[in-house]
């Protein structure tokens, strides 16, 4: 039996029997949810979350400042092709 032949064994069946077959999705879709957000909450506690917290942003500045890679005069970063305009540039005629 497919998919599309369970689905259509289920329009013909009652209306009561629709509303359960739509609650035990509902509940199978509530549990995955739950599920993921624990996990995801288990992680953010264990202090994997740190990348995305903002809590050393410094470190990509001072990476970039040791390699070279910002410009001191007005720091921008060099992406090596200064023939594209910046948004900053005036225009040109």
């Amino acid at each position: 039996m497919s998919l599309m032949d369970k689905i259509e064994s289920i329009r013909q069946k009652p209306e009561n029997e629709k509303i359960k077959y739509v609650w035990i999705m509902v509940v199978i879709s509530m549990f995955f949810v739950i599920f993921v957000w624990i996990f995801s909450l288990k992680d953010m506690m264990r202090g994997s979350g740190e990348i995305n917290s903002g809590l050393d942003s410094s470190a990509p500045a001072e990476s970039l400042e040791k390699t070279g890679e910002v410009n001191s005069e007005s720091n921008d970063i060099n992406v090596g092709d200064e023939s594209i305009p910046n948004e900053l540039d005036e225009p040109s005629i």
